[in-house]
């Protein structure tokens, strides 16, 4: 498969929204929450995409809004809206609008706990606003990202195939998770769209409580609930597993581990990026032994790609300059680097950006089911895509820094990424805003370069299950004093060199032979 990457430096230009919510350890939704939500749901409609590692959900709820119902809440503009999700997404966005194409005001959303105990499920509250027409609707479209929800029927298969089976499975009960009884009894129907990436969908299965439809050719399934959740579910229906099996036409890699490094150099005017990559193809294993002569006979049938990863196409920033790739052996010649071209005085005049830069990866061998390829890429941007300067202190600059978590990699899950910024030796005042919530943060440790003497302040960030969704910037800032910005490294050269110079003087002016 081919795979692309992208970038979002320089970050001035769209910086986005951040979500400000906290996240905490879930089992469900809180027993001390907040008074009932006036708003109770009308229909539900969730529209699944499903792929390889990754699984997008848009479920939308139509909202109708009965003043009084929470009386007791202090807040006159907004109120909860509680919903539970299968799994532990690692990316959770809400927004105002139907669909991912008609949406608008982005909502704050918290993950909350229960008092009963619900396993597989993750329960949210949605900050949503009250609207001034107490007879209109409003509709909220919370989208989610769940890595390794879909899971290949095979575990292990031979080298010449024609694709792998997904399977994709869910408990379609889930949907009425943290709704009250007012919330079910409103309710006039569920509905359940399943996308899949080709129309060759082998198998498909709906629960006894929702009707299927699935148009010959198609590569949409839709589960229609049979009549009113409220007539139709009682305390004996159970589960309502709905699965579809589904044929990917190209191997869609992992990442187990991704580690990002961040140098920043004022001397230099420049940001050093260098990511380490654990990458892996999560197919069924591959059966017996790998043949390069079949391997050939399938390139040339343009066939390879359905069960091996051949090739990456990674897009950087415009201005990226100085990248390279190797691997445990050493630098990797097929590898081929294409730098932005230079803007003509036509597009300059208009305003036009510049295109990215793109890095051409092959890896040593094609990556077969079950099997590893570790690696590093690096490249160099120059400063002011990445540090913009706010102001001055008492002698102290400040500067303010965005670095992308990760690059994001199409439809790739990421099961671990950790995230290191090294600032400039001196910088203080650190101040760190993640883009949304990470597993761990640390700002207190300290690291050592090339010609460093004190020690470079470093962030750490952490964070599980991740994909494209979370390329948004950190932003840190900090203030560097100008002694430190300007005297710090000439004047920590000019002592290494005074201290070999005067090591050297006393080397020769000392009688080093053997008296006779």
């Amino acid at each position: 498969m081919r795979v692309v990457l992208s970038s979002s430096l320089p970050m001035w230009t769209s910086v986005g929204v951040l979500l400000s919510s906290t996240f905490a350890s879930v089992v469900g939704l809180s027993s001390t929450y907040v008074s009932p939500s006036p708003f109770h749901a009308s229909s539900i409609v969730s529209t699944v995409n499903v792929g390889g590692p990754l699984t997008t959900t848009f479920t939308s709820y139509t909202l109708n809004y009965q003043p009084g119902a929470d009386s007791g809440s202090s807040d006159e503009k907004n109120s909860h809206w509680t919903v539970g999700v299968e799994g532990q997404p690692g990316f959770v966005e809400a927004r105002i609008g139907r669909g991912p194409h008609k949406q608008k005001a982005l909502l704050e959303v918290e993950e909350v706990k229960s008092s009963v105990g619900q396993e597989g499920l993750t329960f949210y509250a949605i900050t949503v606003p009250k609207p001034t027409d107490e007879s209109a609707q409003t509709v909220v479209t919370l989208e989610t990202v769940t890595a390794h929800l879909n899971k290949p029927l095979e575990e292990s298969r031979p080298q010449v195939t024609e694709g792998v089976r997904m399977q994709w499975s869910s408990d379609i009960s889930h949907l009425l998770a943290g709704l009250d009884p007012a919330d079910v009894t409103a309710l006039e129907s569920i509905k359940i769209k399943v996308v899949c990436p080709t129309p060759r969908i082998s198998e498909v299965k709906a629960p006894p409580l929702f009707d299927e439809s699935h148009p010959q050719g198609g590569a949409t399934v839709t589960f229609t609930s049979k009549g009113a959740p409220s007539d139709i579910f009682v305390p004996s229906s159970g589960p309502q597993i709905a699965s579809v099996v589904y044929q990917l036409s190209e191997a869609i890699p992992s990442v187990r581990k991704l580690e990002r490094i961040v140098e920043t150099s004022h001397w230099g005017a420049k940001a050093s990026f260098q990511d380490n990559i654990d990458l892996y193809n999560p197919e069924p294993k591959l059966q017996g032994h790998f043949s390069r002569l079949e391997h050939q006979r399938l390139m040339m049938q343009n066939r390879a790609k359905a069960n091996s990863i051949t090739d990456l196409s990674i897009q950087l920033p415009a201005g990226a300059n100085n990248a390279y790739y190797y691997d445990l052996v050493g630098n990797v010649s097929t590898s081929n680097f294409r730098p932005s071209p230079p803007l003509t005085l036509t597009q300059k005049s208009k305003g036009k950006a510049p295109a990215p830069a793109l890095l051409e990866l092959k890896p040593r061998y094609p990556l077969q089911g079950g099997w590893n390829y570790s690696f590093t890429i690096g490249f160099d941007v120059p400063l002011s895509d990445s540090v913009k300067a706010l102001n001055r202190n008492d002698g102290k600059r400040t500067f303010l820094l965005a670095v992308p978590f990760v690059t994001p990699l199409k439809d790739v899950a990421m099961d671990d990424v950790t995230v290191e910024i090294r600032l400039p030796e001196g910088a203080s005042d650190i101040k760190v805003t993640p883009p949304f919530p990470v597993d761990s943060l640390t700002i207190d440790a300290l690291s050592k370069g090339y010609l460093d003497s004190t020690g470079r302040p470093t962030v750490r960030l952490y964070k599980r299950s991740c994909s494209d969704r979370h390329s948004s910037p950190i932003f840190v800032e900090y203030s560097l004093p100008l002694y430190r910005e300007f005297l710090q490294k000439p004047l920590s050269v000019a002592m290494v060199m005074l201290t070999v110079f005067v090591l050297t003087l006393i080397a020769r002016r000392t009688e080093w032979a053997i008296p006779k």
